[in-house]
């Protein structure tokens, strides 16, 4: 500072018209000192020509009583973890089952969500698995060569309540976990929102999507009967509002010899761009293969070879992991799905969506049916060694599906009550062919599988699969165009009401 302003008389004017300048907090002072100083040191260089600026400056500089500071207000800053929840909790809130995002509690209906952090400490790693965690459900044989799962006593596969992203699955191909983000299981009617539904209910399955921030996962499981699987789960911030992820599974078992092997493996990808933002895109393809073993089980017996077939009974006296099929059996199933996503926010927490899918399916079972070689067999008379036949049991299908849809959710006020609207349109196109395996006489071939006994399970014989004959036994072609609407009301804090329409249009092919 100037000499000069250093001894210079305070004038009381210039505390007045400077103290507030000064009025700062602690982080705001340094910034303030600064500028001070600069200015102290123009009022340097202009002290032998205008010395009472020089003194104002130097008055408020060194008298305390004149400074005043004010606390800047607080500011709280409050965000979500980039995470998705169902990675951290096990407790869902929300559900995209009904066509859009809406909290559980809005919907009128039994709804049971599995999120993936259950799936992944529970090590639940086919659908099946998750399925058996939830109330209602029961397996049946899968006579028809598909995933027999019921649904309150309805089957699911066969009225098509399966669903991928809201969109229908095909149940010719055996399900993994590796990439769902949880599953959603709805009981009760849902033909209003997906025409063809049953009474029993339905399954959404929902894939696991990119989000921003970068995080890799790798889990190994080992586990009895040669059991290994190695999951990876790997997402990548690509830029401000994008990100990829991708997902993998490879899976082995022999579970104790009993033909009932697993050999799988998939793989999935997805990018998503436009996060955040009103409209937002995602890519995405899904494959997994399963070349599984297949056990059709032990034959029923009756007591005494006398009595009636109504009579028969499971053969306690067999060991239920002892297998007498062929090391030739086997189950194979794919799937591949390419699918597009778009979502437009209409603002007001209504939002459009559209979904576009692509998808090539495939099963090709060879089986053994075990029976008893000789009518006369009963428990009064069986042995080790007592004759089983394997007969053959082939399926082979192939589905590809076109599916498009397009859903508006969004809330509005009407008439002076909320109302919670969804409505959209869909459309699909599928075709789907089934293979025979006639024998010789009608045009294929005839393979002759050797008998075994009771006491030789896993014999290890084999037949050249790979030289039957197949034949298409029937095609069938479908076209479907559907349209809906749903309207859920707030008449009262505590009492709601959903109502709606919906009209499908079906042509079939046979």
């Amino acid at each position: 500072m100037s000499p000069h302003a250093s001894n210079a008389p305070v004038s009381p004017a210039s505390h007045t018209a400077q103290a507030p300048s000064l009025a700062l907090t602690s982080l705001g002072a340094m910034a303030a000192g600064m500028g001070l100083s600069l200015l102290s040191a123009g009022a340097m260089a202009q002290s032998s020509q205008s010395a009472p600026s020089a003194q104002r400056v130097e008055s408020t500089a060194t008298t305390p009583a004149t400074r005043q500071e004010e606390a800047l207000p607080t500011v709280t800053i409050t965000d979500k973890a980039n995470r998705p929840d169902a990675k951290t909790t096990y407790q869902a809130t929300t559900t995209t089952i009904g066509k859009g995002k809406q909290a559980l509690r809005d919907i009128p209906q039994s709804i049971t969500v599995v999120t993936e952090k259950l799936i992944t400490d529970r090590n639940l790693d086919t659908m099946k698995d998750v399925l058996r965690q939830t109330a209602g459900i029961t397996f049946q044989a899968a006579e028809g060569g598909e995933e027999d799962i019921r649904l309150r006593g309805f089957s699911l596969q066969t009225t098509g309540d399966i669903f991928l992203d809201g969109v229908r699955d095909p149940a010719i191909y055996d399900r993994d976990t590796f990439n769902l983000a949880r599953l959603e299981l709805l009981r009760g009617s849902a033909s209003m929102l997906f025409g063809r539904g049953s009474t029993g209910g339905a399954v959404n399955q929902v894939s696991k999507a990119p989000y921003l921030g970068s995080s890799s996962e790798l889990n190994v499981t080992a586990g009895n009967h040669e059991y290994k699987r190695v999951t990876g789960d790997f997402n990548i911030q690509t830029a401000e509002d994008a990100a990829l992820r991708i997902t993998g599974m490879r899976t082995e078992a022999n579970n104790n010899g009993a033909g009932s092997s697993i050999d799988k493996y998939g793989v999935a990808a997805s990018y998503r761009w436009g996060i955040g933002k009103k409209v937002e895109h995602q890519v995405s393809v899904f494959h997994i293969t399963n070349d599984n073993g297949i056990n059709y089980s032990l034959p029923w017996i009756k007591p005494r070879s006398t009595d009636t077939q109504g009579a028969q009974r499971i053969n306690s006296s067999l060991d239920p992991a002892n297998y007498y099929g062929m090391a030739s059996d086997y189950n194979r199933t794919e799937g591949t799905a390419f699918t597009y996503m778009n979502t437009v926010k209409l603002g007001g927490g209504s939002e459009l969506k559209t979904v576009v899918r692509k998808g090539d399916f495939k099963r090709d079972l060879r089986a053994s049916t075990i029976r008893l070689a000789s009518a006369t067999a009963g428990l009064n008379n069986f042995s080790d060694a007592t004759a089983f036949s394997r007969g053959t049991q082939v399926k082979n299908q192939n589905m590809d599906l076109i599916q498009a849809q397009t859903d508006y959710s969004g809330k509005h006020q009407l008439l002076g009550l909320k109302h919670e609207i969804t409505t959209g349109i869909d459309f699909s196109r599928e075709n789907r062919t089934v293979m025979t395996a006639p024998n010789a006489a009608n045009g294929g071939s005839t393979i002759n599988k050797p008998n075994t006994t009771a006491g030789n399970p896993n014999d290890g014989a084999w037949v050249d699969e790979a030289s039957r004959i197949l034949r298409r036994g029937n095609q069938f072609s479908a076209k479907g165009v559907g349209t809906y609407v749903q309207d859920l009301v707030h008449i009262a804090p505590m009492w709601k009401v959903l109502g709606g329409l919906r009209y499908d249009y079906f042509n079939g092919d046979y």
